[in-house]
């Protein structure tokens, strides 16, 4: 088994979501948040890949956890 920085992984993720591949992009985020379930810049990452895919009750829900976490998280904000 390889071992990757979340922020290559993130990269390959932010790839991924360029393809169009949603569900593999969301499949892997929520394979590192259950790794590292206060990692907050994966629940962005996942906000976006939810966006894309149209779920945007999901992903404000997401996006509302981030801004408990930095209240001052432009992305969360626009998002």
């Amino acid at each position: 088994m390889s071992t990757i920085s979340l922020h290559k992984y993130h990269d390959q993720i932010n790839l991924l979501l360029e393809d169009n591949q949603y569900s593999l992009a969301a499949s892997h985020c929520r394979y590192i948040l259950q790794q590292y379930p206060r990692h907050v810049d994966t629940y962005r990452l996942l906000a976006k890949t939810l966006i894309e895919q149209g779920d945007f009750s999901g992903a404000t829900q997401l996006f509302q956890r981030v801004l408990c976490a930095d209240p001052n998280d432009y992305i969360a904000h626009a998002g």
